[in-house]
């Protein structure tokens, strides 16, 4: 099976059978006329065909780009409400109280991801950031909390 021609390649084409018929006609190879008629078939609608496909590879491109970019942004949403899934568990096995060493110790985290989801669990309402005595970083779940 043949392959099929790129966009450019037809333009190409198009340039290249126009120019050697304008060659003939100029050299008196060739009426004006048969000059005219083979160049619009062999010249001109080439060209227009290789844009016109041009412009369709550069749409799939960005078809594409965007497919893959949407599979991406997806994959990591799925990636972070995993990562708050096992966040939440581990509060609720330590009574809703937890620090980002704990949790990087239950889990597959580690520190700086564990640092982010439970800071942004804290900034959308889901938990308290709260400093002991000694200077320490706590994060509280009171939805999870003994009562």
């Amino acid at each position: 099976m043949a392959r099929r021609k790129s966009g450019l390649e037809r333009i190409v084409g198009g340039l290249t059978s126009g120019a050697v018929i304008y060659g003939l006609w100029f050299f008196q190879i060739l009426p004006m006329g048969w000059a005219l008629g083979l160049g619009a078939v062999f010249g001109v609608l080439p060209i227009l065909t290789g844009l016109r496909h041009g412009a369709r590879e550069i749409a799939d491109r960005g078809h594409e780009k965007r497919k893959k970019l949407l599979a991406r942004e997806s994959k990591n949403t799925k990636r972070a409400e995993s990562l708050e899934k096992t966040v939440l568990q581990i509060a609720k096995q330590n009574r809703g109280v937890i620090t980002p060493a704990l949790v990087v110790l239950d889990s597959d985290l580690k520190l700086k991801e564990a640092e982010e989801v439970l800071s942004d669990l804290a900034k959308r309402g889901y938990a308290e950031l709260r400093v002991k005595d000694n200077g320490t970083l706590d994060y509280l779940f009171p939805e999870l909390a003994d009562s």
